[in-house]
C-alpha cells in the first residue's frame, strides 16, 4: 500500500467495474479488503470520503 500523505480534507474515491470484478464475472474480494483497509484508515485520519461506483453493476452480473 501507498503511505503518501494526503493533505486534501475531502477525498473522492472512483472504482471501476474492472478492478472490482475478476475477467471470470467473480467478485475480486481482495481488492474490495484493501479498498475497506485504504479508506478506514484515511477515515481514522479524518478524511471525508466519497466512494463512487460502477461496479455495482458487474457485480451482479454473476
Amino acid at each position: 500500500m501507498d503511505k503518501r500523505i494526503i493533505e486534501a480534507n475531502r477525498i473522492v474515491v472512483k472504482v471501476g467495474t474492472s478492478s472490482l470484478i475478476h475477467p471470470s464475472g467473480e467478485v475480486n474480494l481482495k481488492t474490495f479488503d484493501e479498498l475497506a483497509y485504504t479508506l478506514s484508515a484515511l477515515n481514522n485520519q479524518g478524511k471525508e470520503l466519497i466512494l463512487v461506483s460502477s461496479g455495482a453493476i458487474g457485480g451482479g452480473l454473476k
